[in-house]
């Protein structure tokens, strides 16, 4: 007996028919959410993602105190060899070495990029380029270690009962917020995540 199923990527119609779900229970698995064309396009993503976590396993730190250190002995040589040196020049390179270390304490952390399998996740961004950048710029805000735990949080805000939600009157996305954690996630009308942060709800209302 065939079953028909609405995609929950696409949201259009499809049908399993019997040697598709004779398949699938053989195998012991869930039947598909999502039909043959999203699924063939997923399988392309995780190809396209293995190969960019390949290449970026780890970004490195974006300054360190080389700056500073130069500065010193800049500033100690000119003192050394008696070369004039203005109150502004000083307040200049102690301002250009206090900036090096406050970005190396506060910027620069490493962001360790690993490779998952993103199939047991009900929703998940629309590439790997759109969920890499969004973990980046937000996944330590929201208390996640590593760019699978931020997609699985990602996930339990959009299907947890008791998180708020509205459709969005610019594009008809859908807005999830939950007020005790302040977690904000949207998903976009083709059924993927736009992105996860922390807000208010005040900015949820607004939506």
């Amino acid at each position: 007996m065939s079953v028909t199923r609405k995609c929950v990527q696409c949201g259009k119609i499809f049908t399993l028919n019997d040697s598709e779900i004779d398949f699938y229970n053989s195998k012991n698995l869930d039947l598909p959410k999502r039909c043959k064309t999203c699924r063939e396009i997923n399988k392309g993503k995780k190809a396209e993602y293995k190969r960019y976590t390949k290449r970026t396993k780890v970004s490195e730190k974006v300054s360190t105190p080389t700056g500073t250190v130069i500065g010193f002995i800049v500033l100690f040589l000119l003192l050394e060899i008696n070369v004039p040196v203005t109150a502004s020049f000083v307040v200049s390179l102690v301002s250009a070495m206090v900036s090096a270390v406050l970005i190396y304490l506060f910027a620069g952390r490493k962001i360790q990029i690993e490779e998952f399998d993103t199939t047991p996740y009900t929703y998940t961004f629309y590439d790997t380029a759109s969920m890499v950048s969004h973990y980046v710029k937000h996944g330590k805000e929201v208390g996640c270690d590593s760019m699978e735990n931020y997609l699985c949080k990602a996930n339990s805000v959009i299907k947890n009962p008791k998180a708020l939600k509205k459709i969005q009157k610019t594009d008809g996305d859908t807005a999830y917020f939950y007020p005790p954690a302040g977690d904000f996630a949207v998903v976009a009308k083709a059924g993927y995540i736009r992105t996860y942060f922390k807000a208010d709800l005040h900015y949820f209302n607004k939506q």
